[in-house]
């Protein structure tokens, strides 16, 4: 059995790990990673981390690389991930502007005055015949970002 390599810790992070430990506010996954390094500090193996924390042999292996290139907070905690561009068009939110500038009774509503629902329902049901068809399914939080934007 190949012996289990003992994780380099300063005592300042492995205080700090512990420290982690006892926070009940804190999410389980992080607590998780942050028991991994100090049993590893502590010289278990891999394997054994993996079941006594109840968790596929990768994660530990993962939680361990991650620390040994970028340290406490790169093992703790995931990097922002990039996400996916955006695919709203200068034209498309021209178009959305111009709805929320009209009264709702132009196009045919019952109400005086849009709410952020009724505009999203109306922008999503029309969208497709306006040429935009990317906002047949825009969310009420996109809708809410474009309407900032005319504000500043």
């Amino acid at each position: 059995m190949a012996h289990a390599t003992i994780l380099d810790i300063t005592q300042e992070d492995y205080n700090y790990l512990q420290s982690l430990c006892r926070c009940r506010t804190l999410q389980a996954r992080i607590v998780g990673r942050a028991k991994m390094l100090i049993y590893k500090a502590q010289g278990c193996s891999n394997a054994a981390i993996a079941e006594r924390l109840d968790v596929n042999i990768n994660t530990v292996r993962l939680c361990i690389k991650k620390f040994t290139e970028g340290g406490v907070q790169a093992a703790l905690y995931d990097a922002q991930r990039s996400g996916r561009p955006a695919e709203i068009t200068d034209d498309a939110t021209a178009w959305v502007i111009d709805t929320a500038c009209q009264r709702p009774a132009d196009p045919g509503c019952a109400q005086e005055l849009w709410t952020l629902e009724s505009l999203r329902l109306h922008l999503q049901k029309n969208a497709a015949a306006a040429g935009f068809v990317q906002l047949s399914s825009i969310a009420r939080s996109t809708v809410q970002q474009i309407l900032k934007k005319i504000r500043h």
